[in-house]
C-alpha cells in the first residue's frame, strides 16, 4: 500500500513539475532568428508602347528577426522585420530581327505584426499565422533593346521604389526544446507594390529602325511568398 502511495505520489508530483515548467515558459516575451527563401514576382508593363508586359520569377535568400508575446499555449502575438536580398531574373522578347533584354535586380524589406495560433502536440506543435505586413520594394532593371543592325542602351536601367501595406497568411510545424523552439514555415505575402514612372525609352521597329518613346513604365511585385526556418527563445 505505502509502495503504490509513494508510486502515485511520485508520478503526480513529476506531472505537476512538468505542467510548472511548461507554464514558466508562458506569458514570457521570446525573440528569434529566421533564414530561408522568398520568391518575388515583378511585372515590368511600357503602357502604350504595345510591348508585352515582361515577367521576373526568381528566388533570394532572406532573414528575419523575431519578436513575439505568448499568451497561452495557443495564442500569441508575433512582429518581426524581414530583409530579402537580390532576386536576379532576365526575359528576352523577340520579334524578328528585333529583341528586347531586360534584367531586373530586386529586394525587399517587410515589416509583420500577426497573431499566430497554435496546436501544442507534445514537444511539437502545429500552428497558423494571420496579420499585416507592410513592404518595401527597389528594383533596378536594365534594357538592352536589339534591331538586327544596332543595339541601343537608352535608358541604361530604370530604378525604381514603391511601398505598400497588405495581409500575410503563413502556416508551420515546431519542435520544443527547453526554453527554446525551432521551427519551419510558410508565408504568403498579400500584397501588390507597384508604382509608376515617365521614362525616356528608346524601342526597336519592324523596319530595323529605333523609336524614342517617352511615358509611364507600371513596376509591380506581388504574390511574394517565402519558406523560412527560424530558431526561437523565451527570455
Amino acid at each position: 500500500m505505502r509502495k503504490s502511495l509513494f508510486v502515485v505520489m511520485a508520478a503526480t508530483g513529476l506531472f505537476a513539475g512538468n505542467a510548472i515548467a511548461q507554464d514558466a515558459a508562458y506569458g514570457n516575451f521570446y525573440v528569434g532568428f529566421g533564414v530561408g527563401k522568398t520568391n518575388l514576382k515583378t511585372s515590368v508593363t511600357f503602357d502604350g508602347t504595345g510591348v508585352d508586359a515582361f515577367k521576373f520569377d526568381d528566388d533570394a535568400s532572406s532573414v528575419s528577426g523575431i519578436l513575439g508575446y505568448t499568451f497561452n499555449p495557443y495564442l500569441s502575438v508575433e512582429g518581426a522585420f524581414a530583409f530579402t536580398g537580390r532576386a536576379k531574373a532576365s526575359e528576352t522578347k523577340s520579334g524578328g530581327v528585333n529583341s528586347i533584354t531586360m534584367d531586373n535586380e530586386s529586394d525587399m524589406r517587410s515589416l509583420e505584426v500577426v497573431a499566430k495560433g497554435t496546436l501544442p502536440l507534445g514537444k511539437f506543435e502545429l500552428f497558423a499565422r494571420g496579420g499585416v505586413v507592410f513592404a518595401d520594394v527597389d528594383s533596378e532593371i536594365k534594357i538592352n533593346a536589339y534591331n538586327g543592325t544596332a543595339m541601343t542602351n537608352v535608358p541604361s536601367k530604370i530604378t525604381a521604389s514603391y511601398q505598400d501595406g497588405g495581409f500575410l497568411l503563413g502556416a508551420g510545424a515546431g519542435y520544443n526544446f527547453g526554453r527554446g523552439q525551432i521551427r519551419l514555415q510558410y508565408d504568403y505575402y498579400g500584397t501588390e507594390v507597384k508604382g509608376t514612372n515617365d521614362q525616356n525609352l528608346t524601342l526597336p521597329n519592324d523596319d530595323n529602325t529605333f523609336t524614342k518613346l517617352t511615358g509611364p513604365v507600371t513596376i509591380e511585385t506581388k504574390d511574394t511568398s517565402r519558406l523560412m526556418l527560424s530558431f526561437t527563445g523565451y527570455f
